[in-house]
């Protein structure tokens, strides 16, 4: 299907946010697109990553053990419970077909700038997949620019989001052909002003951290991981690949909240280390997908020292949230 550049104009700029934090290592589709347009709408975003410190156990079994795909990690941020935090609140609606959600779009977008609607990338354009491959994915409607034609916010091809704009032929497919039909709205909410979000979001990081487990058996049982003798080497790297991705955006996403959430500059400062000494063996796991080969030696040693900044890392925050 050839592309229409009167009704599909992909903008040369990306769609100005924080790329590097509200990246796609940690957040999936939706919660990533949640996250940047509520910041656009004034929410303190900050709030809702008072829990993003995930246990490396749990994405040891998830990601090594359980063998699930990366957009499978459920984080609990950016649930209704941290949502309220930011007096915002988000509903589901799934619906027949496009044109039978037409009304309540039009409603919610006169009073909020942006919804969230899942869909089948095999019908637009922009995705690597169009006409090759039918994934769920997400998407968000900013408006309309025309009776017929969409303004949307998606990635590119490099995980950046930008603005595009479909004829309404385009978005009916995309969500016409998959199962789920599902759009996520946010609206703002009355919160209780007796208590600030932040001091709230305080208490239930110190309650997070006190009852947080975690052996850190991704960073100590790395070389087993790399030394699968039941997996082929392509396997084994990109599974450490992914779980490397989700450890190194848990602990940016918690260096942020750290900084400027706790007010706790070393804290904040260990954790954007440790995310890019995860990166660093992420980037490795890459081109150990391609060549086939894993230096084995080289992960193992820095993951010895993760295994320690962490400890170290989480001490220093119990003890500065007086939850040790």
């Amino acid at each position: 299907m050839a592309l229409n550049q009167d009704t599909l104009n992909i903008e040369c700029q990306p769609f100005p946010y924080d790329t590097e934090h509200y990246d796609r290592r940690f957040l999936d589709c939706w919660r990533r697109q949640a996250v940047v347009l509520l910041e656009k709408c004034g929410a303190d975003v900050d709030l809702l990553f008072y829990n993003s410190l995930a246990s490396t156990d749990r994405i040891f079994e998830d990601h090594i053990l359980n063998h699930k795909p990366k957009y499978a990690f459920l984080t609990p941020s950016i649930d209704n419970e941290g949502l309220s935090l930011t007096g915002w609140q988000q509903s589901l609606k799934t619906y027949e077909t496009f044109e039978s959600a037409g009304d309540d779009l039009s409603e919610h977008l006169e009073r909020v700038p942006f919804a969230i609607i899942m869909g089948s990338v095999f019908y637009l354009p922009h995705c690597p997949e169009y006409q090759m491959e039918h994934l769920n994915h997400s998407i968000v409607l900013s408006g309309q620019r025309a009776h017929s034609v969409w303004e949307v916010i998606d990635d590119d091809p490099s995980s950046i989001l930008r603005t595009y704009r479909y004829d309404q032929s385009y978005i009916e497919r995309y969500f016409n052909n998959n199962g789920a039909r599902l759009i996520r709205y946010f609206k703002p909410i009355e919160i209780d002003t007796t208590e600030s979000g932040r001091d709230i979001a305080i208490q239930k990081c110190a309650t997070y951290l006190s009852s947080m487990e975690d052996s850190y058996k991704l960073l100590t049982e790395i070389e087993w991981i790399a030394n699968n003798p039941y997996e082929s080497v392509s396997i084994r790297a990109k599974k450490i690949h992914e779980a490397f991705s989700i450890y190194s955006g848990s602990r940016s996403l918690f260096s942020r909240f750290a900084e400027r959430v706790l007010g706790d500059q070393v804290a904040a400062s260990h954790l954007e280390d440790i995310a890019a000494e995860a990166m660093v063996i992420k980037y490795a796991m890459a081109k150990a997908e391609i060549t086939h080969r894993i230096n084995v030696g080289s992960i193992v040693s820095r993951c010895e020292k993760l295994a320690v900044h962490e400890r170290r890392t989480l001490s220093l925050l119990r003890k500065n949230l007086g939850c040790s």
